[in-house]
């Protein structure tokens, strides 16, 4: 046996010794035995306590007849327990509280003789029973859920009474004209102040009552002096309480309000030293285990005030690249001609200045530079986009000795500058898209911003009954929010969060189904849940691809849960079917997850995967269908980028949403085709590629579609696909084929 159950045990015979103290005095049984019954309940070993309890019996009675009392209940309890676990019953509280009136009989027939006696039988079974179930309560805190858990009302009166049931015993347990209540009260007064401040008022209040029956009036006005002073100092010198406990109990003895009896006053000087000497770490953990509402209320204003230091934090990034994008939106430069002045100059300089005619060439233009007659030659070279011998000047034609050399000299300078032109353009092009991509990431900063600013309001009546409700389950919850719209965040141990009780009394406190969204996990074997609720609809898909050949498939598809709900399914048909396209098709695809759950709206998506891709330098493209199931409304938003026709049936009638844009990566800015729709329970949503529909043909996929009968996603996948693979023949001259079939129930 560890020393914490020893130690524990040992508690348990201190305890049941002062119950049978105060049953003995007052002559009503109605403690220990219930105190007895509800640890063994409580699940402690029966085998171990049920010696203790009649040796605490033993102990203030040590008679035959106390023997034979105390024994009863112990072999009662042994037989019950033996016919529940081979009958494999559960034990009940109900069973506990049957067997703890039947355990009172022994006594009740030994020791009851006249009318009296009789009556105050009666009331002690009775009594046996209430107390049953209070230190039930009271021991299922301390024991089971040791304090882990906020407290509720229930367990509180549970533990006032206890606490004075307690006091009422340590009042009569008297040894040599020293009374132990006192080391004891005084000590649990300091521990309890480590809880809260007011707590010692509250366990001072409780002793008080119960010691007042027994050890009278004087007891319970050192207690209140103890948990009054106690109260008045912080819990970690709740000490110097002892210390002004004991001047004001000698005052009073001084004065003659209460009899002098200052031997009495070395217990609390006992327990104030006891209490100088506990070590820290029981503080600390007394001190975590008060987790009161004040300290939710701290958190959500922490909260609530970094999220407004985070809104604006996300404002002025957002704005910042809004400027960004408006400064390189300024730099744009509008492309022209070249000038065939200064290519004219640049061949007049490389060309006539070392030539030995150039004086002569110069004299018959009456002294001028030969660029007015170059002049001519660059500028039919630059409309024509190449200098030739026929766009040369009778002049040119007539002196230069030099019209090849002029002409591919003029040559190599335009393609120098057409070549300077192109670089240009690139740089205009892809400053232009990180312009656009700027000004949609500032958009989405924005709103983030505006999003995280509003305030989060906490429904604190669902927490405080939903934390009520899990202690009753013991499953340990340490922090609570439900907040927004009706959400629900908290932290629970790994092995409680897989618990169907925790699912259940969630659905139940909020009123409505919820449905967990995400598990992290945190420190100390503890995980955060967060749930929201859960959807109208659920959504259903079967997808199916065929790859024309073993070198690749330029489709892909998937589908993938997005934030509150919603359910996005995007098909990606690249061009070709071989490697290069199946990997432009998984960039897109993988791009156009990425960019939606980010929150970005489905234009900035597609212009911005679409000006990714093109930046490729390569003639890929991709065409692209997505599709957004709100699962709350059934509403349904179909965007389509180059995408073929896709199809909705109801109830054997087929819907057809057409196609009409440019598919992703062949020009900057092509807009694409959006359709929304509200799909009802049992109606499907079937999205294929190119090589389905060109194969089997739009006309022949209607009559397919609205001639089955299914309810099954897959099926329809499977049927689409089976027609594909029949008409598509050889494997070799076939497209890529793909479909996905989606239905919301």
């Amino acid at each position: 046996m560890k020393r914490a159950q020893i130690f524990e045990y040992a508690v348990f015979l201190a305890i049941l010794t002062f119950l049978h103290y105060a049953e003995a005095r007052l002559g009503v049984r109605a403690f220990a035995l219930a105190f007895y019954y509800a640890a063994v309940y409580n699940r402690r070993n029966v085998l171990v306590l049920s010696p203790i309890f009649i040796v605490s019996s033993a102990i203030v009675s040590p008679t035959l007849t106390s023997l034979i009392i105390s024994a009863a209940p112990v072999v009662l309890q042994l037989i019950l327990l033996f016919v529940l676990y081979k009958a494999r019953i559960k034990m009940r509280i109900s069973f506990m509280a049957a067997a703890t009136a039947l355990a009172t009989l022994p006594r009740a027939f030994l020791e009851t003789a006249t009318v009296g006696e009789a009556v105050l039988t009666v009331a002690g079974i009775a009594a046996t029973v209430i107390m049953f179930f209070v230190f039930v309560s009271a021991e299922y805190l301390v024991l089971v859920k040791k304090f882990r858990f906020v407290i509720t009302g229930g367990e509180s009166w549970a533990l006032a009474i206890c606490a004075a049931v307690l006091g009422l015993g340590m009042g009569y347990a008297e040894i040599s004209g020293l009374n132990f209540y006192y080391p004891v009260a005084v000590y649990l007064l300091f521990v309890s102040a480590s809880a809260r401040r007011d707590a010692p008022l509250f366990l001072g209040a409780a002793l008080a009552l119960g010691v007042a029956v027994s050890a009278g009036a004087e007891a319970a006005l050192y207690t209140a002096v103890y948990a009054l002073f106690t109260s008045l100092f912080p819990a970690d010198h709740a000490y110097f309480g002892g210390v002004a406990g004991i001047a004001a109990s000698a005052a009073l003895m001084l004065s003659g309000v209460t009899e002098a009896a200052y031997i009495s006053l070395a217990m609390p000087a006992a327990a104030t030293i006891f209490a100088i000497a506990t070590p820290k770490k029981l503080k600390e953990f007394v001190r975590a285990l008060a987790a009161t509402d004040s300290a939710y209320s701290v958190t959500r204003t922490v909260i609530n005030r970094n999220r407004n230091a985070l809104s604006v934090k996300l404002n002025r990034l957002g704005e910042g690249l809004e400027e960004m994008s408006g400064i390189l939106g300024d730099d744009d430069r509008t492309d022209s001609l070249p000038d065939y002045k200064e290519i004219a100059k640049e061949v007049s300089e490389r060309c006539c200045k070392e030539c030995l005619n150039a004086e002569q060439c110069r004299m018959a233009l009456g002294g001028n530079s030969t660029e007015a007659v170059i002049g001519e030659l660059t500028a039919s070279a630059v409309y024509s986009g190449k200098a030739s011998i026929l766009d040369a000047s009778p002049f040119l034609s007539a002196r230069c000795k030099k019209l090849h050399g002029v002409i591919a000299v003029t040559n190599e300078i335009l393609d120098r500058m057409k070549r300077a032109a192109d670089l240009r353009a690139g740089a205009d092009e892809s400053r232009g898209l990180l312009r656009d991509q700027l000004h949609s990431l500032a958009e989405i900063l924005v709103s983030l911003g505006a999003e995280v600013g509003e305030p989060l309001v906490y429904d604190s009546k669902k927490e405080k009954k939903l934390k009520e409700e899990l202690n009753l389950r013991l499953i340990s919850a340490r922090e609570i929010y439900v907040y927004g719209e009706e959400n629900l965040s908290l932290s629970v141990k790994e092995e409680d969060a897989e618990r169907k009780a925790l699912a259940e009394t969630v659905n139940a406190v909020m009123g409505k189904r919820m449905c967990l969204t995400e598990k992290t996990a945190t420190v100390n074997g503890m995980v955060n849940l967060t749930y929201e609720p859960m959807p109208t609809y659920r959504v259903a898909y079967g997808d199916r691809v065929i790859a024309a050949n073993d070198d690749g498939c330029g489709d892909r598809e998937n589908v993938v849960r997005l934030s509150r709900g919603k359910v996005m399914i995007v098909l990606s048909d690249g061009m070709g079917h071989d490697a290069p396209a199946a990997r432009n098709s998984r960039y897109a695809v993988s791009l156009i997850e990425s960019f939606y759950k980010a929150g970005f709206d489905h234009k900035t998506v597609l212009r911005s995967v679409g000006g990714l891709l093109a930046l490729r330098g390569k003639e890929e493209f991709n065409a692209v269908d997505i599709a957004v199931i709100d699962t709350f409304t059934g509403e349904a938003d179909i965007i389509k980028q180059g995408a073929r026709e896709s199809f909705i049936v109801r109830k054997g009638e087929v819907e057809v949403v057409e196609c009409g844009s440019l598919p992703l990566g062949i020009v900057l800015g092509a807009e694409p085709v959006t359709y929304s729709t509200r799909l009802m329970p049992g109606e499907f949503l079937v999205l294929v590629s190119d090589g389905v529909i060109d194969t089997v043909g739009r006309e022949q996929l209607i009559d397919l579609l609205s001639g089955l009968n299914t309810v099954n996603p897959d099926d329809v996948a499977e049927a689409v696909i089976g027609d594909f693979r029949r008409l598509s023949g050889d494997k070799a001259e076939r497209d890529d084929g793909s479909v996905i079939a989606a239905r919301i129930f």
